[in-house]
C-alpha cells in the first residue's frame, strides 16, 4: 500500500476535517520540512578507460543505507571533461554475479565541457537493491564522425544522489490520469498575472465544482480560499493579503531588457521572459473536480495500431521500448529530472513507469536523446546511438528545435531516414511518432512547425502511431497562458505538460480497461463516477512510545517492519509535535481540535471535566460527512454521562474508558476486567493488543462498503509493561528486562497493524484509504522507551514529551 502527500487532492468536503482535526494544523502539531538533503554516496572510478568514442568505467557503491527502501529519485552524476565535435552517448549497465549486465540508464552529452552526465537509476534501484555493495559499468557509444573524447574530471567526485522521500509526491495513476477523460484535475498549474494594476489572476481548464487545493509547484504549501484567493468560474483571483506569489504583465513581456532576468527577443516585439528557473516559483498547482466536458481534441486509442507491442504487453514478454528525441524527450524541466519536488519524471520515463505498472513485462528503456536536437541530427546518429539496440518499440520525437526553420518536408524526409534506418536492423520494430506541444508564438512562429502533424500522419499504419500532443497543448492555450503550462516560457514543458505527454503516448498502448485503470480511485461504491469517492480514514494512536522506538526514526533493536514500510511509501514527519506531554490532554487536542486548556483537560485527571462532554469532536464531522465512525481501544476522555465515545460521535466502540488496563487476565481469571462492547462488559482472553487488532481488522471487513473512519487507539506500549513469555523470548538479545519486555510490547503492536493494513487490501480499499499513525506523547521516564535524541521525557514540555513518531 503506496499513500502519498498528493493524496490529500482527492478529499472531498471532509478535508478541512482532516486538515484541521487530523494534523491539526492550527495547533501546530505538524511541521513537514520542504525538502530533506538528497542522501550521497560516492564511488572512485575503476578499470577507467579514456580512449577516443570509446571511454569506459566501473562504479562501485555502498548502497546498503537503500536497501528495502525506495526513492523518488535517485541518478549517478559523473563529471566530465569533452573534447571533440561529437555528442558522446553513455549507456549505465548493473553488473550482476555470474557477469551479467543490464541497461540500467543512457545519456547523450551535449559539447560543453566540463559538464556532468546525470544517469537516472530510481527505477532499477526501486526494484529493489540487491546487495549492499552495487557495481555498475559505464560504457560510450561510438557515434558518428569525428567522435568524442571523454575524460573524467579528477576534480569533482563521482556521486549516487538518492532522495530520501519514498515517492514523487503523487501517484503514477494521478499523473497518468488522462486529462481529456476524467472530471477531476490534479495538479493543474498555472501562475496568477496581474494586468494594468488589476488584482493577479489565472485560469482553469474548467470551471470547478466544490473545494479546490491550491498549493504551491513542490506541493509543500497549501493556499486558503478566502484568504489568499478566491474563485470566479474558471479563474482563480489572488486577494489583496494573498500569499500566493505573482508576475505583472510587464514582467512576462518586458519591453526591454531588465536587469540580470532571463530574457529573449519577442517576434511581437520587445521581450519575453524565459529561463528554467524563473517560472517554477510562480506556478500553482490546483486540484479541483468539474462537471465540464473536455471539448478538445481526444487523443488516438491506438485501435489498429501497433499490434505486436501490444501483444508482447499483453502476454507479459520482454519488451525494449527506444526513445530519441531532443531536449524535452531528455526530460527538461521536468522536476524530477533535477531532483527536485514534486519529483514527476521525464515524460519518456513516466510512459514507461505507467506501461510497467499496468502490465508485467519486463521492459528495457534506452533513451540517447539530448538538447537541442532536431531530425537532422537523428538520422546522422540513428545508425550508431538507435538502430543497434533493435527495438520492439520506437518512439520519435522531434520537432521543436525543426520548427524554427526546417520545412515541412524535409522535416518528414529526416524521420521517414531514421525509420528505415532502424527498420534495416530489426524489421519487426513499431513506431511512435510523437507531434510536440505548441511553442511560445510569442517567441517564434508556429509555421512551419504547423504543418508537421499532418506530416507524420501520413506514415500511420499497422505498425506506426502517431501521438498529437501538439492539439492538445493547441487546446489548452485557447484557455491558458503559456506560462501556465511552460517550464521555460518558450519551448519547454512543466510538469502539468509533461504529464500530458505521457498521457498521449501511454493512451496509444492501453486498452480500455488498463486506460479506465487510473479512474478506479474515483470510482464510487456502488461503481458510479459522477461523484468523486470519499477516502476512509484510520488513525491509529500509539500510548507512550518512545520518538526512538520505531524503525524509521533509527531503532535498532525493536523491529517495526509495519510502521517502516509505512514511512518508505508514505510520509515521515520528522517534527510531528502533539498538543500535550500526557495521555488525557494530548487526545483531547487530537479529538476536539482545540487547545486541551480551554476545555479543562489540563493533566490525566479527567474526573470532573464537563468540558470533555461539550463541542464537536472529529468523529462528529466524520458521520455529518457520512462516515461510518467506529473506535478500538482506549479513550481516557471521561467515563460521566454524556462522555462515552458512543455519545461523541462514534458508532461503534470496542475498549476500555479508563487510562490504563491490563494486557493479560489476572491470574485464576479467563479474561481482562472493564472491556466494553459498546456499553456492555464483555470477556477478552489473550494478549489486548491482539483483541484490538482483530476487532480493528472486523470493523474493515463490515464497514468497507461505505466511506468509514477508525480511530485505533491503543493501550501499548503503555505500562504496565506485559507481554506473552514466547514473545519476549524473542528479544533475548536485549540484555535489560525492562527494554526486552517493551520490545515484546512494541513488536505485537506492530504486527497487529500490519494485520490492519492487510484487511485494508483483503477488502480492496488500500488504494483509498489514508492511514496516520503517531504518539500520543513521548515515552516515560522509567527505563523501557526511548527518545533519543531528543531531551525530555513524558510530562515534560521538552521535545522528548511532546515530539512523536509520526507517519501517514
Amino acid at each position: 500500500m503506496r499513500l502519498r502527500p498528493s493524496f490529500f487532492c482527492r478529499l472531498p468536503s471532509v478535508m478541512k476535517v482532516i486538515l484541521t482535526f487530523l494534523l491539526a494544523l492550527p495547533l501546530g502539531i505538524v511541521s513537514c520540512g520542504a525538502q530533506e538533503e538528497a542522501l550521497r554516496f560516492t564511488a572512485t572510478p575503476e578499470n577507467v578507460r579514456e580512449t577516443h568514442d570509446a571511454f569506459a568505467c566501473e562504479l562501485s557503491f555502498d548502497l546498503g543505507g537503500l536497501q528495502g527502501k525506495t526513492t523518488a529519485y535517485a541518478a549517478i552524476a559523473l563529471p566530465v571533461k569533452l573534447s571533440g565535435d561529437g555528442y558522446p552517448s553513455l549507456r549505465l549497465f548493473a553488473a550482476a554475479a555470474g557477469g551479467e549486465e543490464s541497461l540500467v540508464a543512457s545519456t547523450t552529452l551535449g559539447k560543453a565541457t566540463p559538464t556532468t552526465a546525470f544517469l537516472g537509476v530510481t527505477d532499477f534501484l526501486n526494484r529493489g537493491v540487491p546487495t549492499s555493495r552495487v557495481t555498475f559499468r559505464v560504457r560510450q557509444v561510438a557515434g558518428p564522425a569525428p567522435g568524442a573524447t571523454i575524460l573524467l574530471d579528477p576534480a569533482r567526485p563521482v556521486t549516487l544522489l538518492a532522495s530520501p522521500e519514498a515517492t514523487p509526491r503523487y501517484s503514477l495513476d494521478e499523473m497518468l490520469l488522462p486529462i481529456w477523460a476524467s472530471s477531476r484535475a490534479i495538479n493543474e498549474t498555472l501562475i496568477p498575472v496581474s494586468s494594468e494594476g488589476a488584482p493577479a489572476e489565472g485560469r482553469l481548464l474548467f470551471a470547478p465544482k466544490g473545494e479546490l487545493v491550491v498549493r504551491d509547484y513542490a506541493l509543500n504549501t497549501t493556499y486558503k480560499a478566502g484568504a489568499d484567493y478566491v474563485v470566479e468560474g474558471n479563474s482563480i483571483r489572488l486577494t489583496e493579503t494573498s500569499a500566493i506569489p505573482f508576475l505583472t504583465e510587464q514582467q512576462l513581456y518586458p519591453p526591454s531588457k531588465v536587469g540580470s532576468a532571463e530574457t529573449v527577443e519577442s517576434v511581437k516585439g520587445g521581450y519575453l521572459l524565459a529561463g528554467e528557473r524563473q517560472f517554477n516559483p510562480y506556478q500553482v498547482a490546483v486540484s479541483y473536480d468539474h462537471e465540464a466536458p473536455w471539448t478538445g481534441p481526444v487523443p488516438s486509442n491506438g485501435e489498429g495500431k501497433l499490434s505486436r507491442t501490444k501483444e508482447k504487453l499483453a502476454t507479459g514478454s520482454p519488451l525494449k521500448i527506444a526513445l530519441l528525441g531532443d531536449s524535452i524527450s531528455v526530460g527538461a524541466s521536468a522536476s524530477g529530472r533535477g531532483g527536485k519536488p514534486p519529483y514527476v519524471p521525464g515524460w519518456g520515463e513516466l510512459f514507461v513507469r505507467g506501461l510497467r505498472q499496468a502490465f508485467t513485462s519486463p521492459i528495457t528503456f534506452v533513451n540517447p536523446s539530448t538538447g537541442g536536437a532536431n531530425s537532422a541530427w537523428g538520422t546522422k546518429v540513428t545508425p550508431f546511438f538507435l538502430a543497434p539496440e533493435k527495438p520492439d518499440l520506437c518512439v520519435i520525437a522531434f520537432g521543436m528545435n525543426d520548427g524554427n526553420a526546417m520545412p515541412v518536408e524535409t522535416y518528414r524526409t529526416n524521420i521517414g531516414a531514421i525509420m528505415d534506418q532502424v527498420w534495416a536492423e530489426n524489421p519487426e520494430t513499431e513506431f511512435i511518432l510523437v507531434v510536440p506541444m505548441q511553442k511560445n508564438e510569442a517567441w517564434r512562429p508556429l509555421t512551419p512547425m504547423d504543418g508537421y502533424l499532418a506530416a507524420l500522419k501520413t506514415f500511420e499504419s499497422e505498425h506506426v502511431a502517431v501521438a498529437d500532443v501538439w492539439s492538445v497543448s493547441e487546446h489548452i492555450l485557447k484557455t491558458k497562458r503559456y506560462c501556465d503550462i511552460s517550464g521555460n516560457h518558450v519551448n519547454h514543458p512543466n510538469d502539468f505538460l509533461v504529464r500530458v505527454y505521457a498521457q498521449v503516448v501511454t493512451a496509444l498502448l492501453a486498452p480500455p480497461e488498463k486506460q479506465a485503470a487510473p479512474h478506479a480511485a474515483r470510482a464510487t461504491r456502488n461503481g458510479g463516477t459522477s461523484e468523486m469517492m470519499k477516502p476512509n480514514i484510520i488513525v491509529i494512536l500509539a500510548d507512550d512510545m518512545g520518538y526512538a522506538d520505531a524503525g524509521f526514526n533509527g531503532c535498532k533493536d525493536i523491529p517495526t517492519p509495519h510502521l517502516d514500510s509505512m514511512a518508505r511509501n508514505g510520509i515521515r514527519f520528522s517534527a510531528g509535535y502533539v498538543t500535550a506531554p500526557q495521555c488525557a490532554p494530548s487526545r483531547a487536542g487530537l479529538l476536539m481540535g482545540v487547545d486541551q486548556n480551554r476545555i479543562g483537560c489540563e493533566n490525566n485527571n479527567v474526573t470532573d471535566i464537563a468540558g470533555l462532554s461539550e463541542g464537536t469532536t472529529f468523529a462528529d464531522h466524520m458521520r455529518a460527512a457520512g462516515y461510518r465512525t467506529g473506535m478500538v481501544g482506549k479513550w481516557h476522555l471521561g467515563t460521566k454521562p454524556g462522555q462515552h465515545p458512543l455519545d461523541r460521535g462514534f458508532d461503534e466502540y470496542f475498549g476500555f474508558l479508563r487510562g490504563s488496563s491490563w494486557y493479560l487476565p489476572r491470574a485464576g481469571q479467563e479474561s481482562i476486567a472493564q472491556i466494553l462492547d459498546g456499553r456492555k462488559p464483555v470477556p477478552v482472553g489473550g494478549y489486548l493488543t491482539d483483541a484490538f487488532g482483530e476487532r480493528a481488522v472486523r470493523f474493515i471487513a463490515e464497514n468497507h462498503a461505505k466511506p468509514f473512519f477508525l480511530y485505533l487507539a491503543f493501550n501499548a506500549p503503555h505500562a504496565p509493561y506485559e507481554a506473552p513469555a514466547e514473545e519476549i523470548a524473542k528479544f533475548a538479545h536485549i540484555k535489560d528486562p525492562k527494554r526486552r519486555t517493551y520490545a515484546a510490547m512494541v513488536s505485537i503492536m506492530d504486527r497487529t497493524i500490519g494485520r490492519v493494513l492487510a484487511a485494508l487490501e483483503a477488502a480492496g480499499v488500500e488504494r483509498n484509504t489514508l492511514v496516520a499513525f503517531l504518539s500520543d506523547n513521548g515515552g516515560p521516564d522509567d527505563g523501557y522507551a526511548r527518545n533519543t535524541p531528543l531531551h525530555g521525557w513524558k510530562g515534560d514540555t521538552f521535545e522528548g514529551g511532546i515530539r512523536v513518531p509520526f507517519v501517514m
